[in-house]
């Protein structure tokens, strides 16, 4: 299988949900499409650790690492209704 580049410069995606892309003022999300080496930083990030008093029981930081990916990289939201 051919190894595929993503695009360097901004991506606009029109996600599909509940006929979105049918409505006439449709979600639109503007994103920064992560290299390998971009997407290799973020999951090194991540950190798996015991949880205290808690013999067995594992916590990790994913949640906010996936957060902070996704703060820097999406560039706008366009038609989001909050309702």
């Amino acid at each position: 299988m051919a190894i595929k580049s993503v695009s360097k410069g901004e991506v606009t995606f029109i996600p599909a949900y509940s006929g979105n892309r049918e409505d006439s003022k449709p979600l639109i999300v503007t994103i920064h499409s992560l290299s390998r080496s971009e997407a290799d930083e973020y999951a090194k990030r991540t950190r798996y650790f015991q949880r205290p008093g808690n013999k067995g029981e594992w916590d990790s930081n994913a949640l906010s690492v996936q957060k902070r990916q996704f703060c820097d990289n999406v560039k706008s939201v366009k038609n989001f209704l909050d309702a």
